[in-house]
């Protein structure tokens, strides 16, 4: 009887491996997550979650514009203390990493080499999600019955709204100036009545992001044509323009001004939807679209969709709870707390290229060791004869 009970008691102390079955592992430790304010609210639910999940892991979470997301994932003491996973909405700078020889199967690089701070350290870009940037104005305010009255933007009135370019300037690079309907002929005005003589002739105070922010550099390639010689935001208005590293700064701007236009992130939009209105933008088919799920997610809403990232400081011992995080957070579940920010979640087929970018790609399970089996079925054996001995020894 005393062996049968030891051999239970031994059986019963074997990994569940031994028996074919998979514990859900997770790590141990913390990390830092700092940048860009657009992929914040995906870096907060994703730590809250994966820390949720996974007990032993401590996550801290910060926003400070995707300069200072690629920065202190570099160890740039100038854009603060060093983090393990930089975020950004845009790509890097030239001046920030150079490209390594490390590509994707299409061609994209992936990994960049830092070239202030650590110049030692790497990171591995990782598409967390698609935004669809948002021009909005408040709801029910004066900006959006113009917009509504021209049944939204061209991209042409979108540069002329923001652009510090006179008309001339302007038509010299590539502008057409039957996008402005009714102008006064002044530089010096930017009012809603020049766009349309259905609007009022009030000036338009114009909100976005500050020069540490990606989405700013994104809106000025994407919007300002000349913007290699010059061309930026107008911050001679008579109202300047209102700008900051933090989306809900801009969101709080629109939400108590009427007569205001800015972009933020969808999230942000998405978050204060009845309180915000987002204008369509006439895509590259002349078609006058708004942002949704389904604008941004299936290109429809151009040229303002873009992806977002988080990129991986290429480091072993940090990449033992970063990779374990993204793996997280390119889960089901992971995908469903991106819904939940407005953003889209990045292709299914695209995962398995984010996962592979940091060793991550999941292995079919391999096929029970011979050995292993044989002697799981000895153990059992032994148990079931011990057993039945015990049982014959008490009858």
């Amino acid at each position: 009887m005393k062996f049968a009970k030891a051999l239970v008691l031994w059986l019963l102390a074997l990994p569940a491996a031994s028996f074919g079955a998979e514990a859900d592992s997770c790590p141990t430790g913390s990390f830092a997550i700092a940048g860009s304010s657009t992929v914040l609210p995906v870096a907060e639910l994703w730590a809250k979650g994966f820390m949720e999940k996974c007990t032993g892991v401590s996550i801290t979470v910060e926003g400070g514009g995707s300069s200072a997301g690629a920065g202190r994932v570099c160890a740039n003491e100038e854009k603060g203390s060093p983090v393990q996973i930089g975020d950004m909405s845009r790509g890097w700078k030239v001046s920030e990493a150079s490209t390594g020889v490390f590509a994707s199967a299409g061609g994209e690089n992936y990994i960049y080499k830092c070239r202030k701070g650590n110049t030692a350290l790497k990171a591995i870009q990782i598409d967390v999600a698609i935004d669809g940037l948002s021009v909005a104005t408040r709801t029910g305010g004066l900006a959006e019955a113009c917009i509504m009255s021209l049944g939204g933007l061209t991209m042409d009135q979108l540069r002329w709204i923001f652009s510090n370019y006179n008309e001339s300037q302007l038509t010299t690079t590539g502008w057409d100036p039957r996008s402005l309907d009714n102008s006064d002929g002044n530089p010096a005005t930017h009012l809603w009545s020049e766009l349309t003589a259905d609007c009022p002739p009030v000036e338009i105070k114009i909100a976005g992001a500050d020069s540490e922010s990606g989405t700013y550099d994104y809106f000025l390639e994407t919007v300002f044509a000349d913007h290699e010689n010059g061309e930026t935001f107008d911050r001679s208005r008579p109202h300047g323009y209102t700008n900051s590293h933090n989306d809900e700064d801009i969101t709080n701007f629109l939400i108590s001004n009427q007569d205001a236009i800015g972009y933020v992130g969808y999230a942000y939009y998405n978050a204060n939807m009845g309180r915000l209105s987002a204008a369509p933008i006439e895509n590259d088919a002349g078609m006058m679209v708004a942002p949704d799920a389904y604008t941004v997610a299936d290109g429809f809403y151009n040229p303002l969709s873009r992806r977002i990232y988080m990129n991986l400081v290429d480091e072993e011992n940090a990449l033992k709870l970063t990779s374990a995080f993204i793996k997280f957070g390119l889960s089901d579940t992971g995908s469903g707390l991106v819904k939940e920010t407005g953003y889209i979640a990045i292709p299914g087929e695209e995962k398995e290229e984010m996962l592979s970018r940091i060793g991550m790609l999941d292995e079919a399970a391999p096929a029970p060791d011979a050995s292993a089996a044989n002697n799981v079925g000895v153990c059992l054996a032994a148990l079931t004869t011990a057993l039945l001995v015990q049982s014959f020894i008490i009858n």
